[in-house]
């Protein structure tokens, strides 16, 4: 194994809701879509949404560490339009999109 010095920003990789999946599991990706599900508690873990861009409909898991507001996140609506960058993951059966701060969302009504 090599240590390499210095450090690299990483891009997100943009990817359609529907294609979230295996071949991008562990990535950064950029997502945007209209909002299908609206918020769900999990806690203590989080916070889901699902959203679809035409391409089929994806999770949205929010860390309860990543500093979400949950008030923020019960305000979106049927309908909004999210970018989401987080990492692609899987939880059970279930490919999700995690963002890792409050950045990482934008809404666009």
């Amino acid at each position: 194994m090599e240590l390499l010095s210095g450090s690299k920003a990483v891009s997100a990789k943009d990817v359609t809701t529907g294609s979230v999946n295996e071949s991008v599991e562990g990535q950064l990706i950029e997502v945007t879509g209209d909002v299908t599900q609206t918020f769900q508690d999990d806690s203590p873990y989080g916070y889901k949404l699902y959203v679809n861009d035409g391409s089929g409909e994806v999770q949205v898991f929010v860390h309860a560490s990543a500093g979400f507001d949950a008030s923020a996140l019960q305000a979106l609506k049927l309908g909004d339009t999210l970018t989401v960058v987080g990492l692609a993951a899987q939880y059970e059966t279930t490919y999700e999109v995690a963002p890792r701060s409050p950045a990482d969302l934008t809404v666009s009504p």
